[in-house]
Formats: C-alpha cells, sequence, structure tokens
C-alpha cells in the first residue's frame, strides 16, 4: 500500500457535503407537518435493556446484570461519528488510561486497545470468546457487528485470565435479512486526514427459515496527519510554553572531538574545508526538530470479510460456522534516520578526501539521512477467525452449545528507508558521500560528492514477522435445576481449552542490529495452553409473583472458574506453570419494581504472557528525563528482555450500584455505580523505577553537574550504563511485578427517552465518570503515590497508568421528526496535571520531577486545561422524496465542529497531546450514504 499525499484538495470534499445538505434541508422542510409521525423504525428497534448481556453465562436482560454494563448499536456509533469500533468505545466515560491508539505516531502500530478505568485489565471477546488478534478494535469493521456491550467490571470467573478490571464483547451479525450498501466520505478542514469507507451487507434466510447466511465486505481507506500541521504538535521544542526542547544532536553538519566539544556548521556553510567552518553546537538553539516531517496521525488501509451461517437440523441439533478475515496496512514514519559515523565509518572518513580537521581531534561525526526522507514502519496485518460448532435443546429447556476454532494473526513489519554500517562504508571510502556536508552535492579537494545518490544505493530494509495461532475449543450446558417458588434455580457449566503459539522471525539485519535508525530484535518461539473449567448458579430468592412489602424481587449468584496455564519457551525448553481458582458473588435487589439494588464480587487474574515470558530482548527508546540530568533531550535507549521469574497479576473487585426508573416519567432512568478494585503484581517495564531509585541512592557525595562524583555503589547501576561525561548510554531492564494499585469511582448515567410530540421526539443521555481514588505502591511497604488528576506517560515511565482524568462525560440528545434524526453529542475531559518530569516554567533547565535529587525546585507545575468537543449529525431518510430513492438515507455530520484542538501535554510523547484522551485530527466534516434493499 502506499498512502496517498497528505496535501488533501479541500474542493474533494465540499461538493458532496453541500448535496448532502441540500438534500436533507430540502427533506427538512418537507417533513415539518403537524402530524405526529411514528419515530423511524431504526430508533424503536433499540431496546437495550433487552439483549442478553456479558459477563455471565445464563441468559439475562441488560437491567439484570449485577455491574454496569454498556451496550452500543452500529448506529449509535455512526452517531457519534465513529468510523470504527475503537472511536465509538473511546467515547464511554470510563475509558482512559494508557491504550494503544490509531493516533498513535511513535510507537504505534495501527492497533486500537481497550482500557478500562486505567487498570489496563480489559478482555476483548468475539461472539463471548478469545478474540486473538481481533483484540484490535480497528481489524471489525462497523458493518460486521451487530452491537458492541461493555461489562464494567472484573469477569475473571467467567472468562478466566485477562479480565481483570472489565470486558468488551464484539457481536458480530449473524441474522441480518436484507442487503445493504454504504459509503462515506470525510476529511478535515484543515485539508487533510481524508477518509473513505465503503461496505456491503447481505443476509437471507433459507429451507423454510430453518438456516441463515449473512455475509459482510468492507474497504477502509484513512491519509496520514503530520505533526507539523497541526499547532499542538508543530515543534519538539516546548520552552515558549514552559516545557523542555526534546530535539536532537544528531543531524548533518555536526562533529564531536575527542576534547569532548560539539561543533556545528556555521551559517552558510554547505562543506566544511577546515575547523574554521564551524562553531560551538548549543542544543537550546541548534537542535533538531524532528517533528518538522514527521507523520502525527498514520494512514491506514483496511479490507474485511465476514460470514456467519447456521441451519436448524432440528431443535436438538443447529450447527453454525463463522469466518472473519482482515488485511490492515498502517504506514507509520518516523524522522530521517540519525546516524553515528563511528567505528570502522569513522575510520573510513578520517581517511576521505573530505576530512576538515585534525584526524586526532575528531571522536564522532553526526548525520541524518534527510535524502531518504522518513524512517517507515510499514506494517501489514493479516487475521483470519475460523469458528464451527453447534448449539440446540435438550431435556425439554437445557441448551448446549460446543465449538471449536482458530485465529491467525500474521503481522509482517517492514522497517525501510535506512541503511547499515556495512551499505554505507563503501559510498564514504569512494568519496561518493561526504558525511561532514548539509550540501547534497558538490566538490571539494578535487573530489565530488553526491548524498543522495549515495544514500540510495546504500539504502536497506529489515523485517520483523510475528505470528500468532490461537485455537480453541469450548462448551457449555445451562438450564434448569428445579423450581422454587420465586423461579427456577439456574445452572451453567462448561470447559475451555485453547492453545497459542507464538513465533517471532526476525531477517538477519534486524536481529544484527544492522540499521542504523533502528533497534534491534531477537527471535522467539513459544507456546501457551489453558484448560479451564467453570460454573455458575443463578438462585431466585423472591419475584414479583411471590413478593413481600420492599421485596419485589432478589437473585442470588456465585460463580467459579479454575484455569490451569502451561507457557512454554520451544526454544530453550523453559515453562512455567500458573494455577488460579477465581470465584464471583452477587446479588440483585428489587425493593419495588422502580429500584434496582446490584452488587458483586469477584477476583480474576491474569498469567504473563508468553512476550513477557520468553519474548526475547530488544532495543527501544522511551521518553524519560535523566534524573542526574546529564543527558540532553528526551529518548534514551532501552534494551528490553523477557523475565521468566514473573508471577501472575491479580485482581479483587467490589461493585454496588442501582438503577432507578421513574414510574411518572416514562422513559427517565438514573443508574449510580461504585467500584473499588485492587491489582496485586502489576506487571511493568522498569526502565524510570531504576533512574528513579538510582538517582535517590546518590548520597551526598553527588554533586550536580560533575560526572566524576556518580556513585557506582548506587542501586540499579550495573543496568545504567553512562558514557564519560554522565550522558546515558543505555539502560538495560527487565519487567517486574509491582506491589499493587486500589482505585475507586463512580459511574452516573442518565437517561430520558422523549415521548413522541408534534415537535418530535428528544432523546437525552448525560453520562460520567469520577474517579475517587487511583493509587499505585510499586514496592511492599512504599508509600502510595496517587495519579488522580494526573498524566504520565507510560513512554515516560511504563509503571505509570496513563492518563486518570478525575471527571470524564458525555452530553447526548437525539432529536427525530419523522424522517428526520438529529444526533448532538457534547463531550468533556477535566483537567489533568502535566508530568512534572517535562516541566520547566523558570526556563532554568531544571524540571520539577529533579526535585528528588536536590537539582530542583518542584515549583515547575503545568495544568493541562479540560477538553470539550461538540459533535453533530443529520440523517435523513429519503424513501419518501421519490420512489428511486426507497431505502436511501443519507447523513451528514462534523466530529469536533468546532474545530478544539488537543490539550498542549508537555510529557506526551507523541506529538505533545495524550493519544488516549484527545486527538489532534480537529474539526472533520463527513457524509455517508446507505442503501437498503
Amino acid at each position: 500500500m502506499t498512502v496517498r499525499p497528505l496535501r488533501f484538495a479541500r474542493g474533494r470534499l465540499r461538493p458532496l457535503v453541500g448535496a448532502s445538505l441540500a438534500l436533507i434541508s430540502s427533506a427538512a422542510l418537507t417533513a415539518q407537518t403537524p402530524a405526529a409521525a411514528p419515530a423511524p423504525a431504526a430508533q424503536e428497534e433499540v431496546a437495550l435493556d433487552q439483549f442478553v448481556v456479558t459477563g455471565t453465562l445464563l441468559p439475562q436482560a441488560a437491567d439484570a446484570s449485577l455491574a454496569p454494563v454498556a451496550v452500543f448499536t452500529p448506529m449509535e456509533m455512526t452517531a457519534f461519528g465513529a468510523a470504527n469500533a475503537a472511536e465509538a468505545l473511546r467515547s464511554i466515560p470510563s475509558f482512559f488510561g494508557d491504550a494503544s491508539t490509531e493516533l498513535d505516531s511513535n510507537g504505534g502500530t495501527g492497533r486500537a486497545s481497550a482500557n478500562l478505568r486505567a487498570l489496563n485489565g480489559t478482555l476483548t471477546l468475539v461472539n463471548g470468546r478469545r478474540s486473538g488478534g481481533f483484540s484490535d478494535l480497528n481489524s471489525i469493521p462497523l458493518a460486521a457487528i451487530e452491537r458492541i456491550e461493555v461489562l464494567k467490571d472484573g469477569a475473571g470467573a467467567v472468562y478466566g485470565a485477562d479480565a481483570l478490571s472489565g470486558v468488551v464483547n464484539i457481536i458480530l451479525k449473524k441474522d441480518y435479512d436484507g442487503v445493504e450498501f454504504s459509503t462515506g466520505y470525510g476529511a478535515t478542514t484543515h485539508g487533510d486526514g481524508s477518509q473513505w469507507q465503503a461496505s456491503v451487507v447481505a443476509g437471507k434466510p433459507f429451507a423454510s427459515g430453518k438456516g441463515h447466511v449473512v455475509v459482510v465486505a468492507n474497504r477502509f481507506e484513512k491519509d496520514t496527519i503530520y505533526a507539523d500541521d497541526r499547532a499542538v504538535s508543530h515543534s519538539s521544542d516546548n520552552r515558549a510554553d514552559g516545557g523542555i526542547f526534546a530535539g536532537s544532536s544528531t543531524f548533518p553538519g555536526r562533529i564531536d572531538l575527542t576534547d569532548g566539544t560539539q561543533l556545528i556548521l556555521r551559517d552558510g556553510v554547505g562543506a566544511p574545508a577546515s575547523l574554521a567552518d564551524y562553531r560551538e553546537f548549543d542544543f537550546n538553539n541548534d537542535a533538531y526538530d524532528f517533528r518538522s516531517t514527521a507523520p502525527s496521525i498514520p494512514g491506514q488501509d483496511r479490507t474485511s470479510f465476514h460470514l456467519a451461517a447456521d441451519y436448524q437440523v432440528s431443535e436438538a441439533f443447529q450447527p453454525f460456522v463463522e469466518l472473519t478475515h482482515t488485511r490492515q496496512i498502517t504506514d507509520n514514519g518516523l524522522a530521517a534516520s540519525p546516524i553515528f559515523i563511528e567505528g570502522d565509518l569513522l575510520d573510513a572518513a578520517k581517511a576521505g578526501p573530505y576530512l576538515p580537521v585534525d584526524a586526532d581531534t575528531l571522536d564522532l561525526v553526526r548525520y541524518r539521512t534527510v535524502p531518504l526522507g522518513n524512517r517507515l514502519d510499514h506494517f501489514d496485518k493479516r487475521l483470519t477467525r475460523a469458528l464451527a460448532g453447534a448449539r440446540g435443546r435438550f431435556l425439554e429447556n437445557w441448551n448446549y452449545e460446543i465449538a471449536a476454532g482458530r485465529i491467525r494473526t500474521e503481522e509482517i513489519n517492514d522497517l525501510m528507508h535506512d541503511v547499515t554500517v556495512d551499505s554505507l562504508l563503501p559510498e564514504i571510502e569512494s568519496g561518493a558521500f561526504n558525511p561532514f556536508a548539509t550540501a547534497a552535492t558538490g566538490t571539494l579537494n578535487g573530489s565530488s560528492w553526491d548524498n543522495t545518490a549515495a544514500l540510495l544505493r546504500a539504502e536497506r530494509q529489515g523485517r520483523v514477522t510475528d505470528t500468532t495461532d490461537l485455537d480453541m475449543i469450548d462448551a457449555k450446558v445451562s438450564g434448569p435445576l428445579f423450581a422454587l417458588p420465586a423461579g427456577d434455580l439456574m445452572l451453567a457449566l462448561g470447559g475451555e481449552l485453547n492453545r497459542t503459539r507464538l513465533t517471532r522471525e526476525v531477517d538477519a539485519t534486524v536481529k544484527a542490529g544492522e540499521l542504523l535508525g533502528f533497534g534491534s530484535a531477537s527471535e522467539s518461539e513459544s507456546r501457551r495452553t489453558t484448560r479451564a473449567a467453570f460454573g455458575e448458579l443463578v438462585v431466585p430468592l423472591a419475584s414479583k409473583d411471590h413478593s413481600a412489602p420492599l421485596l419485589h424481587a432478589l437473585d442470588f449468584t456465585l460463580g467459579g472458574r479454575t484455569d490451569r496455564i502451561a507457557a512454554r519457551d520451544l526454544r530453550s525448553g523453559d515453562s512455567a506453570t500458573f494455577n488460579s481458582a477465581n470465584a464471583r458473588a452477587g446479588l440483585r435487589y428489587q425493593p419495588v419494581e422502580a429500584i434496582l439494588i446490584r452488587s458483586s464480587y469477584g477476583t480474576g487474574f491474569r498469567a504473563p504472557t508468553l512476550g513477557n515470558l520468553y519474548g526475547g530482548s530488544g532495543w527501544g527508546y522511551y521518553s524519560t528525563v535523566d534524573p542526574l540530568h546529564f543527558t540532553s533531550g528526551a529518548e534514551i535507549p532501552v534494551l528490553t528482555s523477557a523475565n521468566s521469574n514473573l508471577d501472575p497479576e491479580r485482581s479483587r473487585s467490589l461493585s454496588v450500584g442501582t438503577v432507578i426508573t421513574i414510574p411518572a416519567v416514562k422513559g427517565l432512568s438514573l443508574s449510580v455505580d461504585y467500584y473499588h478494585t485492587k491489582l496485586t503484581g502489576t506487571i511493568a517495564n522498569a526502565a524510570s523505577f531504576y533512574l528513579k531509585q538510582n538517582a535517590l541512592d546518590q548520597g551526598s557525595s553527588f554533586v550536580p553537574g560533575d560526572p566524576s562524583t556518580i556513585n557506582p555503589d548506587a542501586v540499579f547501576s550495573d543496568r545504567i550504563f553512562r558514557y564519560s561525561d554522565g550522558s546515558i548510554d543505555y539502560l538495560d531492564v527487565t519487567s517486574m511485578n509491582l506491589d499493587r494499585t486500589v482505585s475507586d469511582g463512580l459511574d452516573f448515567e442518565l437517561h430520558y427517552r422523549g415521548t413522541q410530540t408534534s415537535l418530535g421526539r428528544f432523546s437525552h443521555t448525560l453520562a460520567a465518570h469520577h474517579v475517587l481514588s487511583y493509587d499505585v505502591h510499586v514496592l511492599p511497604g512504599s508509600p502510595a503515590e496517587s495519579y488522580v488528576g494526573r498524566f504520565i506517560d507510560p513512554y515516560a515511565d511504563p509503571m505509570a497508568p496513563g492518563s486518570v482524568p478525575k471527571w470524564r462525560g458525555y452530553y447526548d440528545l437525539t432529536w427525530s421528526l419523522g424522517d428526520l434524526t438529529l444526533d448532538a453529542k457534547l463531550n468533556y475531559v477535566h483537567s489533568l496535571q502535566d508530568d512534572p518530569a517535562f516541566v520547566d516554567l523558570d526556563g532554568d533547565g531544571i524540571t520539577g520531577e529533579l526535585a528528588a535529587t536536590n537539582q530542583g525546585h518542584g515549583n515547575d507545575q503545568h495544568t493541562i486545561p479540560s477538553w470539550t468537543t461538540f459533535d453533530l449529525r443529520l440523517s435523513y431518510d429519503c424513501s419518501k422524496l421519490h420512489r428511486w430513492l426507497s431505502g436511501v438515507t443519507v447523513a451528514v455530520g462534523a466530529v469536533n465542529l468546532f474545530d478544539k484542538g488537543a490539550p498542549l501535554t508537555l510529557g506526551a510523547f507523541n506529538d505533545d497531546y495524550d493519544t488516549s484522551l484527545h486527538s489532534n485530527r480537529g474539526r472533520f466534516l463527513y457524509t455517508d450514504i446507505t442503501l437498503h434493499f
């Protein structure tokens, strides 16, 4: 795939939006009749409280769940202006904290993951089963989704490993009847970020309704947005806003001398002939601003196909099959490759015709491969899910289901637009490449160079291929054991067996770390097998037919699950086994019909992943400030290794809530839920922990600014490697288990579905999340560090949870009149305290975080302002306009209508804003057309 050029012509959007607006305007005039027309059928079909919910093994309605469950249909998600499931789910107030998003540039792969309440323990399912690579929320198109159910509570007793803090269950279409074609196009008013999609959904019953088949095909394309085209991300120099300059000291025209002097070419000098052509390098004014060319939101292409079919041979036997395939391509660029010309390359430069200084005084030449363009991470991911099974009824009213399937994920990462030592060396030796010049071509000392041509000849690429195979089989039965006065005692039992095999293949270039602008990676091959048994019992103690005063209904639920997970490194033979038993108890009480009180308590666990245990080692960069303040800039090389001695993560979750309906006001309901979650053993990268603890252990003999006083015996000194000037060469780290994380908070939702009037129907939803506490204890006995109302980027501190806003919420208004529907949504994110490690308001070069080493004042604080955006969508069913328009629905909309830019976040690694909470896209206008046959 080649991502289309970014400079999008705005004229392509205007005619399409204009035509759609004109059509809807005329339709609105036609619709303004005083008759009280019924609401659109689609509106009437969304009976959310009738869906069978996630988080239980037994059928029950959404209003009977023991924990808050949010249900989203494609109609609701598109009303929010979402083009994919990730965008829709990020609107949920309890979605915050560290999570991969398709907005990530540095380190982004195009993947989007779920994270509820910043607890980083959300399990993603597809049709109630393990999702494998389809946990990437971008991998399934909206057209294939029937609904998404979000359980905002731990469910380890139901789903086993990974369901520590919540579950996202993506339910795919299986019984659609008819044909639907939809297409949509949009772009930002900044003239970039164009987006296009088209999908076809076709479904039909057969054999007199005993069977059904549905097929979905989708194509999606999105263009790149560059950092330089947005105010918040256009520069890596944030000093004017109270931050630091996180630029780079590596670019053409730079050399270091053996006495420690750092030099840069004087203005106007394209190629040096002598030392006189240089001046001293000043990082604060001369550093390279890598954001001038880097992308901010990567482009992505996706093609998806989904098929589901079933056939009822008899009531006892209904076989079914499911097949889903997605190919997703993401191009993510980094600034041109930085090169340290040292070793053999430096020897060749010293022997070459362009040497401008005495060879004995030259220590290092710095360069950046600007003529090759940005380094490119090209991700080509293919995901296939195939499942077959059968369900049916036996013994009159017992149900069973059994299924087996495989999910295969293959991701090829091509590392492009870079060079190696071996490819660049002959170009320097021949004189075709001048490593000292900023000018692309020239002649000096009788020799001529063409750096662009030389770099193109020296260009090399590497490849990393990750393949994951998930084989699974499960079975469950459910039904009534016997009748009680208040109803049937219900029981569900089941078992599950799944095996995951993970393989990483690395070509020789990457394995050896030869690409000068990318890190190295090692090969690995490992396997994990899970065997589980589970059960759930629902005991009705009172019902509306056998109620007493203040005892309209009372149910008790008890569930349990045992898991045995065996992990093995297939290369070394190392192995580990994790056993876990988890339980969940819940109570559902209605004193009167209008008031529901629900509570649950459960435990969960997550075994270390195969990558945690046996993933080998690899190089990466962390945006971490050196606590000893010897390293300029913000990126530190980190060699991360797997740790086969990790313990599993465990959780304990308590949830208590109420749902109140007001009989006097039809359609009005209020829900309030309190949660308290304790996580132990959270697995985290220890890079920032090493640095902080080492800084605190320096002792009284340490003198800021004097590298000779660094304490070699301070804790973790054997993991922190520094140059003679004190600057960090790299860190050597392994993952570790944290002691515990404790958090509690409140979820609120007020919903009013208005009645139909001559002015139409107005529906209102107000939803909010409030975090009461979020405390992390790194080690047993260590003091708690509170993250409430703070932003700490996990790229800077891998132990941090990301953003934890005190408040987050939205207000949604839907108005319908005849065939016209207007959706308006106000989104709100509370302000946050920025990471003090990147705040230097007084400009003294010492950030607030460095107070711990007696180098700073601790007064450097920056508040990330609250962020409020407004989305609008107007749709019209054109069927009544003309018979040729029967089944045609047209919509236009705006996401972030008032073009509210992402708030400046000085501690954010990705373009100075938090990609998990905010967006750098700006105002986005779009139009959709749907045809029903």
